[in-house]
């Protein structure tokens, strides 16, 4: 499948680069120098997909339910209304592999950021995600990446919406919310197809340890649109952290979406205090 950004068709399949410390063991730092925390991107095991495909049935059927999840009932929407702790917030939907996580060879690996990125968004936001991975796979990756039960639902591969075609999308209108207060995050251009006012694009995220603001400076796009009494088409539209630009498409057209910029990204400082005064966001 095609990107925005990073990998082509041929190397699709080429193996992330791991980490050189394992995350496992802990380094004592010397006495009189300040322990630093590390920043954990390896979450799970030598080879995630081996390990999950090697797991029994039990375990799968084990994993954390998110409850209430997808609907499979012959309704148009595919989750149930929102809770009452989320009804004034907006919805915010993540796609999983190449944009949250990486575990296509070797660990899962989840992208920089992903607990500050995740805290924020528990605090201000409603989340979903949304994987054309089966439901075992979503769920078991989820386990390892959400232990705070920050992911409210979970969209997975399923006939209501997965057609297995090439260029398939994501209907934001399957999901039951309003769509001037929906925003999805993704790596693939054809997912936003029908909804490029409330799509975001990032680069692929492939693992290792290279550094990477992406979450960072999404996080950072939310919080203008959260704070700044919008629409979130109107938003996106006026946010100086994204361009708008036409991308292909693995159906050969071109969309007019709006893509996170790179540059911009990477040039961002890590305010630490700033970050914190975002987590509660809808009190400022």
């Amino acid at each position: 499948m095609s990107r925005l950004f990073g990998r082509n068709k041929n190397d699709s399949d080429k193996p992330a680069k791991k980490l050189s410390f394992n995350p496992s063991v802990e380094k004592q730092p010397p006495p009189d120098q300040k322990q630093t925390p590390v920043i954990r991107q390896r979450y799970r095991g030598v080879s995630f997909r081996q390990d999950y495909a090697n797991s029994s049935p039990l375990m799968k059927n084990n994993a954390r339910k998110r409850a209430p999840s997808m609907i499979h009932a012959p309704t148009k929407d595919m989750l149930p209304a929102k809770r009452k702790e989320d009804k004034d917030k907006i919805t915010v939907v993540l796609d999983l592999d190449e944009t949250l996580i990486y575990a296509r060879e070797g660990p899962l690996y989840a992208r920089p950021g992903i607990e500050a990125f995740f805290d924020f968004l528990g605090a201000n936001c409603e989340v979903v995600v949304w994987t054309a991975g089966v439901r075992a796979y979503a769920q078991a990756v989820i386990r390892n990446i959400d232990p705070k039960g920050i992911i409210t639902h979970c969209i997975y591969r399923h006939e209501k919406w997965f057609s297995g075609l090439p260029g398939y999308s994501k209907d934001l209108s399957l999901v039951g919310r309003n769509l001037d207060e929906m925003v999805i995050i993704e790596n693939t251009p054809d997912c936003v197809r029908g909804h490029e006012e409330n799509g975001i694009l990032v680069a692929d995220y492939e693992g290792g340890d290279e550094e990477d603001n992406t979450l960072l400076a999404i996080q950072q796009v939310l919080h203008e649109v959260v704070t700044g009494g919008k629409k979130v088409p109107e938003g996106l539209r006026d946010c100086k952290l994204l361009t708008r630009q036409y991308v292909p498409t693995d159906l050969g057209d071109n969309l007019y979406v709006y893509c996170l910029d790179p540059k911009k990204a990477n040039e961002m400082r890590i305010n630490r205090d700033l970050l914190k005064g975002q987590l509660n966001a809808g009190g400022q």
